[in-house]
């Protein structure tokens, strides 16, 4: 519900879920700081081979930074979706993740709005 993000980060809510159709940043614009994030990668890529996967993981771990967010997909999977494909995923999201985090890039990196909200 990208029409109501504004009004859902105002809520009690702790975490809103995306889908893949919003942009990561501009999602967190719009919000923020208020909520964390959980989504938003296209559920077909996991139809991909694995460097594809890995490239598509990577972007949309990087769009949101590692902190105050919960890698997902997008939706859920299909049964015809192999489950090695979501094993890449979740390989690849810990790998850039813990890239970003020793690189320090997430510090300063618009998924924080103070350091306060970034636990090392």
């Amino acid at each position: 519900a990208d029409w109501a993000l504004e009004e859902l980060a105002d809520s009690d809510y702790d975490v809103l879920s995306l889908n893949w159709t919003l942009d990561p940043q501009e999602a967190r614009k719009r919000v923020k700081g208020k909520v964390s994030f959980q989504g938003n990668l296209e559920p077909s890529v996991l139809y991909a081979d694995e460097t594809q996967i890995r490239r598509e993981v990577r972007k949309m771990v990087q769009a949101f930074g590692p902190y105050r967010y919960i890698a997902n997909l997008g939706h859920g999977m299909l049964p015809s979706m192999n489950p090695e494909a979501l094993a890449v995923f979740i390989d690849e999201t810990h790998k850039t993740s813990e890239e970003m985090i020793k690189e320090g890039s997430a510090m300063s990196s618009q998924a924080c709005n103070s350091s306060a909200c970034c636990i090392q």
